[in-house]
């Protein structure tokens, strides 16, 4: 009789023991800790722009000071302090873009590789091929009338397992071009 009132009753339910249920709080609170101690941290880092983005921010801007201050203007990368630096015709300092993070295994390397037309000729037809120079050209320059010098800005992200990003820009527009080189 007693067995019959049981299963009617359902008084044989499973149940969570105490421990159990302060165990899975102390695992929320240690979770939850961790989510707040480092979210700052996570929203700073989806709103910093990528290195690309910060050089086309930086060729934009040399382009403009260019044509408002009416004289050359160059841009250049400064590995010491892993900036974009933009520089006036007497050496003085019109801007600077920070790449990269404060990581000291941060080693990204920006390159400025002059691009070079050369003319060919295949099956009696002359043609036009583009030819990256090997060496560094230090920085790109801008001039009054709004054009730059024709080259390629190589980023380097310091990995060395992977080819670096190169971005072509249009000398008179400094409008990002697709180029494979």
């Amino acid at each position: 009789m007693v067995s019959l009132r049981r299963r009617i009753t359902g008084s044989e339910r499973q149940a969570f023991t105490l421990v159990e249920i302060l165990l899975v709080l102390a695992i929320m609170v240690v979770g939850t800790t961790l989510f707040v101690s480092n979210a700052s941290r996570l929203i700073d880092g989806m709103n910093e722009p990528s290195v690309e983005e910060r050089v086309d921010q930086a060729v934009k801007r040399a382009r403009l000071m260019a044509v408002t201050e009416k004289s050359k203007v160059w841009l250049m990368f400064d590995p010491e302090i892993r900036a974009l630096i933009i520089r006036g015709e007497d050496g003085s300092e019109l801007g600077s873009f920070s790449i990269g993070g404060e990581d000291a295994q941060d080693e990204v390397m920006v390159r400025f590789r002059e691009v070079q037309a050369q003319p060919y000729r295949s099956s009696g037809v002359w043609g036009m091929a583009v030819e990256l120079s090997r060496d560094d050209r230090g920085s790109m320059e801008f001039w009054p009338a709004g054009f730059a010098t024709n080259c390629v800005v190589e980023i380097d992200d310091g990995q060395g397992d992977r080819i670096p990003t190169r971005i072509m820009y249009d000398p008179f527009s400094n409008a990002r071009m697709e180029a494979d080189l």
